[in-house]
């Protein structure tokens, strides 16, 4: 009994982890300002709870292009679009880098 109950408070805490992470953090992608080969996935506490999972701003035109049309409709510029909240509220940065390793030296 005790084997049951042990196995059931792992899985519901293991459950539990998972539920808070999806409903805390987010995963948001970002083009690098210094070089068009390198991109960032930043893991980002949400400033609200929410069930998205991934921003994709990846490509920096497309970007650009979202920014102009919401700033021509007069509406506020989403918290993951905004690339320094992003970079400083980071709890973790993996970097993805195309570049040839001589061209990295």
């Amino acid at each position: 009994m005790v084997r049951k109950i042990t196995l059931w408070v792992m899985l519901l805490a293991i459950v539990g982890g998972i539920v808070y992470g999806w409903m805390n953090y987010v995963v948001v992608g970002l083009w690098d300002r210094d070089s068009n080969k390198v991109t960032h996935m930043y893991v980002v506490p949400k400033p609200e709870w929410g069930t998205d999972v991934y921003y994709e701003h990846i490509d920096r035109k497309r970007f650009d292009l979202e920014l102009a049309a919401l700033e021509k409709k007069n509406q506020p510029v989403p918290w993951h679009m905004d690339y320094d909240y992003v970079v400083n509220q980071a709890v973790y940065d993996l970097v993805l880098d195309v570049r040839m390793k001589s061209s990295v030296d």
